[in-house]
């Protein structure tokens, strides 16, 4: 048996970057994940260290992403490791490079974003293949609002809290 899971909990060392979908591909968001290392064996470490995660997001992951997210948010994310390769234009030479892609998000548990995920996987709805004009179509799939409702309640706007007063976060 293989398995290609990895989880992590982080803070993003920068704003998202968002590629919208195009007639050949689906939306596609990227960014890096900052992930506490563990203190070392001594405990004398004056400042936390971080592992820099490179993760992908793709079709309604990546629209989710982009809209719910931004530099300094902590998010958790559920992915499967990938490598990959391309040819330097400049020096012709073959370069590897490794990401994790996003399989799961999750932006807290109170966020409207995280309740519609939740209920969409709930009801068995294929997650990875909807859209932004899917997902708002979504909420109204009768599986999806019985999940919801067992959730809690969903705000009517899909958009992020503007008014709720930030805490300080150091990445800012």
């Amino acid at each position: 048996m293989d398995i290609n899971n990895c989880q992590f909990v982080g803070r993003l060392a920068d704003d998202p970057t968002y590629h919208p979908a195009t007639a050949t591909a689906p939306a596609r968001t990227t960014a890096r994940l900052l992930v506490n290392r563990p203190p070392s064996k001594g405990g004398k470490e004056s400042k936390q260290k971080y592992d820099t995660v490179q993760i992908v997001a793709w079709g309604v992951h990546a629209e989710t992403m982009a809209n719910h997210t931004h530099k300094g948010k902590e998010i958790g994310v559920i992915c499967e490791f990938r490598s990959n390769s391309f040819q330097d234009k400049d020096t012709k030479q073959w370069k590897n490079y490794a990401e994790f892609m996003v399989t799961y998000i999750s932006l807290g548990r109170d966020s409207t974003a995280s309740k519609v995920m939740k209920a969409a996987e709930a009801s068995e709805v294929p997650v990875a293949t909807l859209t932004s004009s899917d997902l708002r179509g979504l909420l109204n799939h009768p599986e999806v609002k019985a999940a919801i409702a067992r959730e809690g309640k969903v705000r009517a706007s899909a958009k992020p809290e503007q008014n709720k007063p930030a805490a300080e976060d150091p990445f800012k």
